[in-house]
């Protein structure tokens, strides 16, 4: 029941007013929102290192796991979200959240997620970017740029998927 609300949430968020997108070129984007499962910790580290080491200003805001009893610091660069203290019941992010997240203006936001996440989609639906790109699951659209992955070619990983992600950022040409 949970999940039929908040997916009807996101349904109505993603068929709203359009808004307007720029597709940006890696040279072109400055400050970075990532989001990420906190399963995926290690892997999103390195993502976020090499983003850091091109000169991008990153902040990422990790789903913390019900399997993940890590109790992760949280400091302005890096935002934890978890699911009894930071979340409604019906699993939306709470308000100061939010409001933490949208205190900062980014150039793109990054979706790590592997799995469909309705706490992360509506976070990437509520926080303003002109560029939201992450991995196509299901028939959603709530990506400008998305990155499709066949399920007979094996496992993805967030290091295979943010490889590709910084691979069509640097190929894509900004108008």
């Amino acid at each position: 029941m949970v999940n039929f609300i908040i997916n009807k949430i996101i349904k109505k968020l993603s068929n709203r007013k359009k808004r307007t997108k720029y597709f940006k070129n890696l040279d072109d984007i400055h400050s970075v929102l990532v989001l990420f499962e906190t399963s995926e910790y290690a892997d999103t580290e390195l993502f976020i290192s090499t983003l850091t080491k091109l000169g991008k200003q990153v902040t990422s805001c990790g789903y913390v796991t019900k399997k993940d009893s890590t109790q992760y610091k949280q400091f302005p660069s890096r935002i934890f979200l978890y699911p009894k203290k930071d979340m409604n019941l019906i699993k939306l992010p709470s308000k100061a959240l939010i409001n933490e997240l949208n205190a900062k203006r980014y150039d793109i936001i990054i979706d790590l997620t592997l799995k469909k996440n309705p706490t992360m989609e509506y976070l990437l639906l509520v926080t303003p970017s002109f560029f939201k790109v992450g991995l196509k699951k299901d028939n959603d659209c709530i990506y400008d740029f998305s990155i499709s992955f066949p399920a007979s070619s094996g496992s993805l990983s967030v290091n295979f998927l943010g490889a590709q992600i910084i691979h069509y950022l640097q190929t894509i040409h900004s108008v």
